[in-house]
């Protein structure tokens, strides 16, 4: 059995290897972000990193628990494709791998997005990058 001691111990390097990561993450090109789909059709971003601003220019702090906010930066011409994929890559549990347009009030962009999907649940970890 653990004393208190060492159980804080245990926190303390979990609290340093979280903050090592978090500063990996957030020096990675682009934004590193987890999408959640819910049976009721309602989405969040469980996980994001600080590049999302930069892909949306919507402050990470709004996108949490509304995931919807980003779609309406997304180009008119590939919004409905955009939609269809991510309902497929559920539906079939296959990887999400779609580029798309993005509107934003600063400039125009492509985006390129890449996902590992985790198996058998509407939970998706990306990367998404700007294209040059």
């Amino acid at each position: 059995m653990m004393d208190n001691r060492e159980i804080l111990k245990l926190q303390q390097e979990l609290e340093k290897s979280h903050e090592v990561l978090h500063k990996l993450i957030n020096n990675v090109p682009g934004a590193l972000y987890q999408y959640r789909l819910y049976p009721d059709g309602r989405t969040t971003f469980p996980y994001l990193s600080n590049g999302i601003e930069d892909i949306y220019e919507i402050p990470s702090a709004d996108l949490l628990n509304d995931a919807s906010i980003p779609f309406s930066r997304i180009h008119e011409d590939d919004l409905a494709m955009m939609v269809a994929s991510i309902d497929d890559s559920a539906k079939t549990m296959k990887d999400w791998d779609v580029e798309y347009r993005v509107n934003l009030p600063k400039k125009r962009s492509a985006l390129d997005c890449r996902t590992c999907k985790t198996r058998k649940t509407r939970r998706w970890q990306y990367l998404m990058e700007r294209l040059p």
